[in-house]
């Protein structure tokens, strides 16, 4: 456990009134191979070494994607829109005998019963815990942002959790994973958010035909995957029950 805290750096950004301890490890050498890896590798390093708009981050007139949620929706809409979600293969539940990371989320749970049983844990030690034990990860915290001539259709975020994994015939996939403890029954409302996350990301690595690039929001029971692009496949739904749609400003710029 030394060594892998030593393989890990970190910087502590000041964004707005909130802190956040961007920590990352170095992405498998073997992985740079791939030239949208090798972006993503440039993009962290350039994060490291502050090498971004950081005034953007500290500019108040500039939305946040975690202020974009679905809103509005009485019961049986949510109900609706979950199962279509679900049989329209647009979300695949990945359960925990596919992905350990559930089990991560469970043993912070389990440490803080018997250290702090009247305390839950927060985003960090979730977070951290998984960026130690999963050699997957590469990033937690991770500053993501896209800049228009107009400062409202400018956006920032932080990734919860970032990571890079090698599957079958040469092929890699780009993570980008957020944790939400609310669970299955309001994982709908934080879709925006996310999807936005790996939007920004697309935009600045345009990855190439070898690399995917997913989204993923979890809690400690379960683990939700789709793509960037739901947005825009649940709009004509969304619009019908007359929700308000800010973020598909972002998505047309």
């Amino acid at each position: 456990m030394i060594d892998d805290l030593q393989a890990i750096s970190n910087r502590r950004f000041h964004h707005g009134s909130i802190i956040y301890d961007f920590h990352h490890r170095e992405i498998d050498p073997a992985f740079l191979d791939n030239p949208t890896i090798r972006k993503l590798n440039r993009y962290i390093e350039m994060i490291q070494n502050e090498d971004f708009p950081v005034a953007l981050f500290n500019n108040p007139s500039i939305p946040r994607a975690s202020r974009m949620r679905i809103a509005n929706l009485e019961h049986v809409q949510k109900t609706y829109l979950q199962h279509y979600l679900f049989e329209a293969h647009l979300v695949e539940r990945i359960t925990p005998d596919q992905t350990p990371i559930p089990s991560y989320v469970q043993d912070v749970f389990r440490s803080y019963k018997e250290i702090a049983p009247a305390t839950k844990p927060n985003h960090e030690p979730v977070l951290k815990n998984i960026l130690l034990r999963d050699k997957r990860s590469v990033a937690i915290e991770l500053p993501i942002w896209r800049v228009t001539g107009l400062k409202k259709d400018s956006l920032t975020g932080h990734i919860d959790l970032l990571q890079v994994e090698k599957q079958d015939e040469g092929r890699y996939e780009i993570k980008i994973l957020d944790y939400k403890p609310e669970g299955e029954d309001k994982f709908l409302f934080a879709l925006p958010q996310i999807a936005l996350y790996g939007f920004m990301m697309r935009e600045k690595l345009s990855p190439d035909e070898h690399c995917d690039l997913s989204c993923y929001i979890f809690d400690k029971k379960i683990v939700w995957k789709f793509k960037p692009d739901i947005l825009q496949q649940l709009d004509d739904k969304l619009a019908h029950y007359n929700v308000p749609r800010h973020w598909m400003t972002f998505l047309s710029n």
